[in-house]
């Protein structure tokens, strides 16, 4: 997508400018109903996404709570309190529906909607600023320079066991450890992880003291 939107803006030499506003001021009618698509169906996968792993989210931790409580009853003698009869006043039917799985699936999907609809009302420099963000530090942490080091940890256990274990292991395990399907020992690991760090203190140079 960023390959198209490039190559579609012809270069005009004047420093940079967002190849998405110029498609939409300047690319006529089909290009725009084709970018609005492919926009609001990204978005919208996105926002199904997260609202459903949130809500699974919390249904879990409503499980749980509902769980420790329910043993912390049973060993206190604690039971259950019968419903409450047909004469009981609207605030006693409501607080003892307020345990029924409907009503805790509805508080899930509560909490999972109303935060993200705050954070969006406050409006969208809030979520570049946490692309940035993310991109520029738990993004590079994730896959820049943990994968590297756990690279490295990995064969050092198959060494040690190795050295242990010496002919007990098998051929296969032998064979990773000469080798390995990432070339170079452990040196371009290092040096993976290391230009990871590289990118992590420039972004925090970068935030902490912006050029003026």
């Amino acid at each position: 997508w960023s390959a198209v939107g490039i190559a579609l803006v012809p270069y005009s030499g004047k420093g940079f400018e967002d190849p998405v506003q110029l498609l939409l001021r300047n690319g006529g009618t089909s290009i725009q109903m084709i970018m609005y698509v492919l926009s609001f169906t990204a978005i919208g996968t996105t926002l199904i996404g997260t609202y459903m792993i949130l809500g699974e989210f919390f249904d879990d931790v409503v499980d749980q709570f509902r769980v420790t409580r329910m043993a912390q009853n049973k060993r206190s003698g604690i039971h259950a309190p019968p419903p409450p009869p047909p004469s009981a006043s609207m605030l006693a039917k409501l607080s003892a529906k307020l345990s029924e799985p409907e009503v805790v699936r509805f508080g899930s999907a509560v909490l999972s909607s109303c935060p993200p609809l705050f954070l969006a009302c406050l409006g969208p420099s809030l979520y570049y600023m946490a692309l940035a963000f993310a991109g520029a530090y738990p993004l590079t942490v994730v896959f820049f320079i943990t994968p590297p080091l756990l690279l490295v940890l990995q064969r050092s256990t198959l060494k040690d066991e190795r050295r242990e274990e010496k002919s007990d292991l098998s051929k296969r395990n032998r064979g990773r450890i000469r080798a390995g399907i990432y070339p170079g020992d452990n040196v371009s690991l290092y040096t993976l992880s290391i230009l990871g760090a590289i990118m992590i203190i420039s972004s925090l140079h970068r935030d902490l003291f912006p050029s003026r």
